[in-house]
C-alpha cells in the first residue's frame, strides 16, 4: 500500500469539502482504499489528507487526474503532495 500525502491551504473549506466528497466514487475507481482528513487546530483552512491506495502508479495516476481537472492548483488551493510507504506502526499501551 501507499499513501498519498496532501499539505494543503484551502481558501474555504466548507467549499473545498464539498469538491472532495464529489470525488469520492472516481476516487474508489482510482484504487483509493480510504483516507483520513485532518485540520490544524491554529488554522481552520490548513489541512492534510492521507489517501491509502493499492500503489504508487495507481495514487500518482489520481494526482495527474485531479491536476488536469483544476484541482490541488491555485488559486484554489497551494498543496504540497507526497507519497508515503508505511514502513512501520505500533500501538502504545500503558504498562
Amino acid at each position: 500500500m501507499v499513501y498519498l500525502h496532501v499539505n494543503a491551504t484551502v481558501k474555504d473549506y466548507d467549499e473545498w469539502k464539498a469538491d472532495f466528497e464529489r470525488y469520492h466514487s472516481l476516487r474508489a475507481d482510482f484504487g483509493g482504499k480510504g483516507y483520513q482528513l485532518y485540520r490544524t487546530t491554529e488554522k481552520s483552512n490548513e489541512i492534510v489528507v492521507v489517501i491509502e491506495f493499492e500503489s504508487e502508479q495507481r495514487a500518482r495516476e489520481w494526482t495527474n487526474y485531479l491536476k488536469s481537472q483544476g484541482e490541488l492548483l491555485e488559486p484554489k488551493m497551494e498543496a504540497d503532495v507526497s507519497y508515503l510507504e508505511l514502513v512501520e506502526q505500533k500501538q502504545v499501551s500503558a504498562v
